[in-house]
């Protein structure tokens, strides 16, 4: 994992650093692909959610900067023009999704031309199942605008959708079963699990898997994260007591 340091190269505008990517890189835009435009803007748009097969090769070749020292955070920073564009880099084997969902994504990615620009996403179907998963199964509640834009790209896909929890699952449930796509716990401790959800979800067929035995693991996992953090800030504590000694005897 590339270490905390300062961003080495500007990229001249944001379709210059797409087109380099789109070279060299497999990847795809996960979300919000209506926002990557020539004229993106963080502080509209916010971020830039990618699925890479290879994170350091993606990062050394965006010359992306690791923001967070935390080994599981996939939050990088980019320059561009003289603006930092902050990128989540998820990656094939992270949980984000399932390891084989996840493959099956950048193998039935799309090249497109939208905003000025052309970049990867995810082929229709794909970009209304992840992101029915991500509305359900990692956020707590479904925010205003996910309905809105769970009927469109249902629309594309050729798939009615709507927003009813018993037919969601069904819908998901189904699909993952289909396709051999298994619940998974995230890597990353920052992305949410609708624990209540997961549970329809396991009632509705094998996507869920065992949510005890994830539960079990999410939470000796952020036992362990927090271990980890109160060792670090002993032995912080200590290396302060050192120094004051040191200045103290002078």
């Amino acid at each position: 994992m590339q270490k905390n340091q300062e961003i080495k190269r500007e990229w001249k505008s944001i379709s210059e650093l797409f087109e380099a990517m789109n070279e060299s890189l497999e990847y795809c835009v996960m979300r919000n692909t209506e926002d990557v435009t020539v004229d993106f803007s963080p502080e509209i748009h916010g971020d830039i959610d990618i699925m890479v097969r290879d994170q350091k090769a993606a990062v050394q070749l965006m010359h992306a900067k690791k923001v967070h020292k935390k080994a599981y955070r996939v939050y990088y920073e980019v320059l561009v023009a003289g603006v930092v564009v902050p990128f989540d880099i998820r990656f094939v084997g992270d949980n984000y999704y399932c390891k084989k969902w996840e493959s099956d994504v950048l193998d039935t990615r799309v090249l497109v031309e939208r905003g000025g620009m052309k970049y990867y996403m995810m082929c229709p179907e794909q970009q209304y199942f992840t992101l029915l998963y991500h509305v359900y199964l990692q956020k707590q509640s479904v925010a205003k605008d996910y309905p809105g834009k769970l009927v469109g790209y249902a629309k594309h896909a050729g798939i009615e959708y709507r927003n009813v929890v018993e037919l969601v699952f069904q819908q998901l449930g189904d699909y993952m079963k289909t396709n051999m796509y298994k619940y998974e716990f995230p890597h990353d401790l920052e992305v949410g699990i609708n624990w209540k959800n997961l549970q329809s979800l396991s009632e509705c067929g094998e996507g869920g898997g065992d949510i005890f035995h994830i539960r079990a693991k999410y939470v000796w996992l952020e036992l362990t994260e927090r271990s980890r953090l109160a060792r670090r800030l002993e032995t912080l504590k200590s290396k302060i007591k050192k120094k004051l000694k040191k200045v103290l005897r002078l």
